[in-house]
């Protein structure tokens, strides 16, 4: 498909020197750009190679295929394919943490020792010289901390991205049983949403598991090395403290990832059935009820939630408070035992203490949370990536523009059988028109010449190409140019005769930016007419040699039909093979073969004229041609909605138009996405969106009295030594 937005600039990282590396500086000319202006797709980089989706994927898809077939049908083992793709880059960024968590120990013994070259006032350059090394050690804290969160983050994009891919395409593979009855879209937005997002959390704190037990080793040692066996003290209260606590709470936590995703997933599938039947749902005023439906479901979800912010809130602020525990039992023990302390050693094993609370009470439980609920996250994406595919296609090749079916039989379920015994052959350039009563299996038929309804018996030949054009029309959010051309090549005279012939001409006229307008998602600012209509025209673009055309003109009025069926389908796709499915009757004298379907079978195949002779009653057919042409809106009339046109006009008085399509000015994306107004402070924009002064006034209080109390705690404790 042609992108909406192609990115010409190169990324700086690729020809950066090492200090710009090191210090993130090439980032600073778009920060400059940020600053002065709102920041558009097009001022962004193009991605680096080691990052691109395709490559990523590919490489993920080929080590799960290659799992499925050495365990020989299991299930998949998703972790462990990442591991394998991913474990020694992630690993590598661990070495890099683990050597800032041991500069982190050493901090601590270089503050002690300037203040022990205060308290003894010792020669001043010998003081320098500590407070420059100091310095530069958390310098080079800081720089290796932010490379290491960048670096793991990085590695955490390309596995979202490659696991992103690995579900785009299972869903093109799935079968379509599968879809409404193991699976929704909700729940598929779910999965690359919110369960994704477990994986990027995960990732910045899965190396605790074995840095911790080191660094406790040695913050343990060098405690003992100050204050000896008053350290057990400190280091088992913040044990008993922490450790049953959160093993409980991780429980919880996990228990209601699980809630709280069934619940998100039950939303998600509500919301997308209601945004779907939106027009339904306006025209019978059903607008509270299914507010209040989804009102009710947001609240059993956000009540899990709450549950959730209630626990991690409960004891991120006891741990808060734990380090100084640990640091007063020990001072306590210390003093009891007949010591005497000195300011050196209480600032240090205050330093101590808080890297241990950090890791131990902190890092650790953030740890087990995360990979609990990123298990559940790996585990209901194993589920999604287990599910049923379409078979293998079985579709033989036969002479090109031909197709045939021999006692072909069909089910979308194993109970009741879909087709039964089809049996016809096609020869190149013949018009053949499908008809028969609804759920007679007319679209059944062009869904096995896709492969995508598998057969159980009888065999399927087809030769070329095929391009088809769906019942239900199928656009996305891009210009109704890119709807048509669907990323082929842009050839400027069979796109402007398809356009013609696909009555499309003086619609394109009344939009705003012509083909360049916008479509919106689905083709939500298009009348029902008109989509069917761009929906055609795409397959019409497509040179192949054979079109599926399944009732494209169902939504359009009796004129538009008529002007779509003789110029389009009969004039302009003539030599190839065409097979319509259709209730329009009036067409089928033009057909070489009409095939009449009911109840899974082919009742007659022939001419119109053979199949009048042999007194074929059409009565039926005709009866419900009136009821569903009664069911027609005439969205014809309606044109674009106001919210993409300037002005409407019938769509079917572009069958006397001959003027050329103009060119447009291209529309502009960005003209829809960009904010109106440059924020001058977006901070203080952030704050006062509360609007509520009295809130924001007691939030400022609380923060300036808590790091208060946390300077005063320090300054106690030196005024104390």
């Amino acid at each position: 498909m042609e992108s909406a937005y192609e990115l010409h600039l190169d990324n700086p990282v690729k020809d950066a020197n090492w200090f710009s590396k090191i210090s993130f500086s090439y980032l600073i000319p778009l920060l400059r750009k940020a600053k002065a202006k709102n920041l558009e797709v097009g001022d962004l980089y193009n991605t680096p190679k080691d990052c691109e989706s395709c490559e990523l994927g590919y490489q993920l898809e080929k080590r799960s295929q290659a799992k499925i077939s050495e365990a020989k049908g299991k299930e998949l083992r998703l972790a462990i394919c990442l591991c394998e793709l991913f474990g020694l880059e992630y690993f590598g960024w661990g070495i890099m943490l683990f050597v800032y968590t041991m500069l982190n120990n050493v901090l601590p013994l270089v503050l002690a020792s300037l203040i022990r070259q205060f308290s003894q006032r010792a020669d001043t350059s010998e003081m320098y010289l500590t407070s420059a090394a100091l310095v530069l050690l958390a310098l080079a804290n800081n720089t290796l901390h932010h490379h290491c969160i960048c670096g793991m983050l990085r590695t955490g994009i390309k596995i979202r991205a490659s696991i992103s891919t690995l579900v785009y395409r299972k869903i093109i593979r799935l079968n379509q049983n599968v879809l409404g009855r193991s699976t929704s879209s909700g729940q598929i937005i779910n999965l690359l949403s919110n369960d994704l997002c477990r994986i990027d959390t995960m990732l910045l704190h899965m190396h605790t598991f074995w840095i911790l037990p080191i660094q406790v080793v040695i913050i343990c040692y060098l405690i003992w090395r100050q204050v000896g066996i008053s350290t057990l003290a400190g280091v088992l209260s913040m044990t008993i403290f922490s450790v049953p606590v959160q093993g409980y709470l991780s429980k919880l936590t996990g228990r209601l990832r699980l809630k709280i995703a069934e619940k998100t997933d039950k939303r998600v599938k509500m919301m997308t059935e209601i945004v779907s039947g939106i027009q339904v749902i306006k025209m019978y005023t059903w607008e509270k009820p299914f507010e209040n439906l989804i009102h009710f479901i947001r609240k059993s979800e956000v009540n899990e939630l709450t549950k959730s912010s209630y626990l991690n809130g409960f004891y991120n602020s006891c741990m808060v408070f734990l380090d100084r525990l640990s640091l007063f039992t020990t001072i306590v023990c210390y003093v009891l035992l007949g010591n005497s302390l000195t300011p050196d050693k209480v600032f240090s094993m205050g330093q101590l203490f808080n890297f241990l609370q950090l890791q131990a009470a902190v890092h650790y439980p953030m740890a087990v949370t995360s990979t609990s609920q990123c298990w559940v996250s790996l585990k209901r994406l194993e589920q999604f990536l287990a599910l049923e595919e379409k078979e293998e296609s079985r579709i033989q090749k036969c002479n090109k523009g031909e197709l045939s079916l021999s006692s072909v039989s069909a089910s979308w379920t194993k109970v009741v059988p879909t087709l039964k015994h089809i049996t016809l052959h096609l020869k190149p350039g013949s018009l053949c028109a499908i008809v028969g009563p609804v759920g007679a299996g007319k679209s059944s038929i062009i869904q096995v010449l896709l492969g995508e309804l598998p057969f159980s018996s009888g065999t399927t030949k087809v030769g070329g190409d095929i391009s088809y054009a769906s019942q239900q029309p199928w656009l996305f959010s891009a210009t109704a140019r890119q709807n048509i051309i669907f990323g082929l090549p842009y050839d400027r005279k069979r796109y402007n005769k398809v356009v013609k012939v696909c009555a499309l001409k003086k619609d394109f006229m009344q939009f705003p930016y012509g083909d360049h307008t916008v479509v919106g998602d689905r083709g939500a600012s298009l009348s029902g007419g008109q989509r069917a209509r761009i929906n055609l025209a795409r397959a019409v673009y497509r040179q192949a040699s054979i079109y599926l055309l399944d009732d494209p003109l169902s939504a359009v009025d009796a004129h538009v039909g008529k002007h779509l069926f003789s110029e389009c389908i009969y004039k302009y796709l003539r030599g190839k093979l065409r097979i319509l499915v259709t209730h329009q009757l009036q067409f089928l004298m033009k057909a070489d073969v009409v095939i009449v379907v009911n109840r899974g079978e082919i009742e007659a195949v022939g001419t119109y004229n053979e199949l009048s002779s042999q007194n074929l009653d059409f009565s039926k057919l005709l009866k419900l041609q009136e009821e569903d042409n009664e069911n027609v809106d005439d969205d014809d009339d309606i044109g674009i909605r106001r919210n993409s046109v300037r002005s409407s006009t019938r769509s079917t008085s572009s069958i006397d138009s001959t003027s050329d399509i103009c060119d447009v000015k291209q529309f502009d994306d960005n003209e829809t996405d960009t904010v109106k107004h440059q924020v001058k402070s977006p901070l203080k924009e952030y704050i006062m969106a509360s609007s509520d002064n009295f809130l924001i006034f007691s939030l400022f209080v609380v923060l300036i009295l808590s790091q208060g109390m946390c300077s005063g705690n320090d300054y106690w404790v030196a005024y104390w030594c």
